[in-house]
């Protein structure tokens, strides 16, 4: 049968005023198979976030894949 994976990048950095903050990223491997399937993971930080308090951003790459099961 047809599904779908979801890959994403295990790390990366955010960033303010052009200083950064890494993270890692913990996505489960998985198949998701219908309507309302999830995957479950989270965000850590792992720096010291070099320009201080305020919001920091940045681009987490995903990879989604469609198997039609054929």
């Amino acid at each position: 049968s047809a599904y779908v994976t979801v890959t994403a990048d295990e790390s990366g950095n955010l960033y303010k005023d052009g200083k950064g903050l890494a993270f890692t990223n913990e996505l489960a491997d998985g198949q998701l198979k219908k309507t309302g399937d999830s995957l479950a993971g989270k965000v850590t930080v792992t720096g010291i976030p070099s320009a201080g308090e305020g919001t920091y951003s940045g681009i987490l790459n995903f990879k989604i894949t469609y198997v039609s099961g054929n």
